[in-house]
């Protein structure tokens, strides 16, 4: 039917205006799915569910992505240019008050509530999430965001910020190169901004593909592996004019589809994912196309996103991003293993804190208040100042904190061995360093330094070859000793076993053994069905690993196997009774010397406090000494009673640790750099002893 020419002109303007609207418009659809990001990243931290939840990181890129580069379009087609100043400004904004205000708080937070060790630890930290480095920080220290075994920084979700800020150091220089580019061929500029967006994406998505699988841990948290998510966001701004026109059905079908690409990737995404590899593209395009589908001027209402409870949640978001780690992770120094209720305590603390963030710093501050009465122009101007000054406090004592402390790779100097001392036998020597350290009024000079102890982990925790390794196929592979070596060790086992490691290969090794080692984060080498508390993932790989390591050790034949693990979940709700462990364990070294000529058990260090957690000023080392748990004796009479009946030995190491109880050193050795694993420096030194209970027992 022909409509009336004022219709048609009507109809045509409407048509011509629909991009502009849907740039101008208010997206109460992304401040939804901010929500659903900010929810799936705490209900992972918090609670473990769902699994995949950490994919809300990357929902976030794309809407960052969308946002940033719609605003650095519009303004070089309503200017002509893009000011620099302006939209740095603006970042400044909006990101540092509340980034800097939760930096400020938990870095105080640590000193008063814990000790002065991990204060200066902490606002290390603060001091490159303040420089918007923390990325490539917590990188460089080995810090496994998903799978980490050690003590976890309050900090380490600046990542992200980081990652952000860092691509938007370079994009608005990018798109304004762009333009000259496209001046100087004389094409058009939205042509050649497309073509700079594809590059990006696909130079950045093959390169994510590529050092997941090489390097994971720098590739979770790099720039250059998570700056295609962002750009996918960019072609999303760029492609507005397009995405404004579409129908309401196609429109409907992109954001069905978004939320159900969304709701499998939490399903299908676990942290012993290869991510943020090729499989990261279905939570990027599924938010992608939920944020295309509502780009839409014909869209419908989202109600799954579009209500009350989510924007709330939208508006807080990055405050409550920001406060919910520092007080879960805060909270669980000072309870370890809080239950349910509190942890729903801490969830309604962190949304209060966020709240008050939101409405008492971020608000007032990003707000224009030129339209304001004076009187509340003057209480945003006093309210600035102060952010202002709280940032340049933080960032002027983070950094002279970190200046001051020392360098954060620890080597040490010579690798000391336990030695016997007046003629008394290595055990007894041992057990009079360690009365003399938990006795002692003083803390002496330790190696590593408290301050230093996590650096002084196994290096075999860092080791993709040793430790969660995504095949074991290759039989030389983590083997070190003389290719020509006349013996093989193989020691497996969980993120112990590897602490264990250092000092067995100075033990063996002289003997003229090769040692492999073989490890899973939070898998005790066991037959029996596990289930590891939040962590369905881990249940699954400790089932696979299981059966991969008898097959290697079917192929390689050892003369020595050695099985080290923690105490986990022995009589607990989660996991095997005392009884079930040893059945389990009876039928695992059965399976085990089918390959190999002699099984050992070296039971693990005992569970007890964290050297970064203990006092060290004027207090003595005995408010860090602490009675071993009753978990290790269960676990050590379960093996002992498995070993009489297998036929294996079993190495009873708590003279090694603890006499009535266990300290934090002995001899000036830093014991453990966690709760439970060793340092290497103090594996090293009980090579004495393992050379003692692997080699010179079975020669006898």
């Amino acid at each position: 039917m022909n409509l009336p020419t004022a219709d048609r002109r009507a109809r045509r303007t409407a048509g011509d205006d629909a991009p502009a609207k849907a740039a101008r418009r208010f997206r109460p659809d992304i401040q939804g799915l901010r929500a659903l990001a900010v929810l799936l990243v705490i209900g992972d931290h918090f609670f473990g569910l769902p699994r995949g939840g950490f994919i809300g990181v990357d929902i976030f890129f794309v809407i960052s992505g969308f946002l940033i580069t719609g605003l650095l379009l519009r303004e070089h087609q309503r200017t002509g240019r893009i000011s620099f100043r302006h939209f740095y400004w603006r970042r400044v904004r909006r990101i540092l008050p509340a980034a800097m205000l939760v930096i400020a708080v938990t870095v105080i937070a640590a000193y008063l509530l814990t000790n002065s060790n991990n204060g200066r630890n902490v606002a290390v930290d603060g001091a490159w999430s303040t420089l918007s480095l923390a990325n490539w920080h917590f990188a460089a220290i080995g810090n496994d965001y998903l799978l980490a075994d050690g003590p976890v920084s309050p900090l380490r979700h600046y990542w992200s910020l980081s990652v952000e800020e860092q691509f938007y150091l370079v994009w608005p220089a990018l798109i304004v190169a762009a333009g000259a580019v496209a001046a100087l061929i004389r094409k058009r500029f939205s042509t050649v901004v497309l073509g700079l967006i594809a590059v990006v994406i696909v130079a950045s998505f093959a390169w994510s593909i590529l050092q997941t699988a090489g390097a994971p841990t720098t590739a979770y948290y790099s720039t250059f592996t998570r700056a295609w998510e962002l750009a996918i966001g960019g072609l999303l701004a760029w492609a507005v004019p397009m995405l404004a026109r579409l129908p309401r059905i196609p429109s409907l079908a992109l954001q069905v589809a978004g939320l159900a690409g969304i709701a499998a990737s939490v399903v299908a995404i676990h942290a012993g994912s290869a991510f943020p590899g090729a499989i990261a593209a279905l939570p990027v395009l599924s938010a992608a196309a939920l944020i295309a589908g509502g780009t839409s001027v014909h869209a419908g209402r989202n109600p799954l996103l579009e209500n009350r409870v989510s924007r709330y949640i939208g508006d807080i978001s990055y405050s409550l991003y920001l406060w919910h780690w520092p007080v879960l992770i805060v909270a669980t120094w000072l309870i370890p293993g809080m239950r349910i209720r509190y942890l729903i305590g801490l969830l309604l603390l962190a949304f209060l804190l966020a709240s008050l963030s939101y409405f008492l710093v971020e608000r007032p501050i990003h707000e224009r208040s030129s339209s304001r009465p004076e009187r509340q122009r003057r209480r945003i101007r006093r309210i600035r100042a102060v952010a202002l000054s709280v940032i340049t406090a933080t960032l002027v004592g983070a950094v002279a904190t970190a200046a001051a402390r020392p360098p954060q790779e620890f080597s040490p100097g010579g690798q000391s061995e336990l030695t016997a001392v007046g003629g008394t036998s290595l055990e007894e020597t041992l057990r009079q360093q360690l009365i003399e350290a938990e006795t002692a009024a003083a803390w002496p000079e330790l190696t590593p330094p408290i301050a230093q102890a996590p650096q002084d982990k196994s290096p075999l925790l860092t080791d993709d070859e040793c430790f969660n390794a995504d095949s074991i196929d290759e039989p030389s592979q983590c083997t070190h000793g003389a290719e020509d070596a006349d013996k093989l060790a193989v020691v497996i086992g969980d993120s112990f076993a590897m602490s264990y490691s250092p000092g067995i290969e100075d033990a063996l090794l002289p003997e003229g053994y090769a040692v492999r080692s073989i490890g899973f984060s939070q898998c005790p080498y066991l037959d029996h069905p596990l289930t590891i508390p939040n962590r369905p993932e881990f249940t699954e790989r400790c089932a696979e690993a299981y059966e991969e390591v008898l097959e290697q050790l079917a192929i390689l034949q050892p003369d020595l196997v050695v099985l080290a693990n923690a105490e986990h979940g022995l009589d607990r709700d989660s996991g095997p009774t005392s009884e079930e462990w040893t059945q389990a364990r009876i039928r695992t070294i059965d399976s085990i010397s089918e390959s190999a000529d002699r099984v050992v058990v070296i039971e693990g260090p005992p569970l007890t406090v964290s050297p970064t957690k203990c006092p060290a000023g004027d207090e003595s080392p005995a408010d860090c000494s602490r009675p071993i748990p009753a978990s290790w004796y269960s676990t050590w009479r379960a093996d002992t009673a498995a070993a009489e009946v297998a036929g294996a030995e079993v190495v009873d190491t708590r003279g090694w640790f603890c006499d009535t109880r266990c300290p934090t050193y002995a001899n000036g050795i830093l014991i453990k750099w966690d709760e439970g694993h060793l340092t290497t420096s103090y594996s090293r030194y009980l090579a004495p002893l393992l050379r003692q209970a692997l080699v010179e027992d079975a020669a006898e």
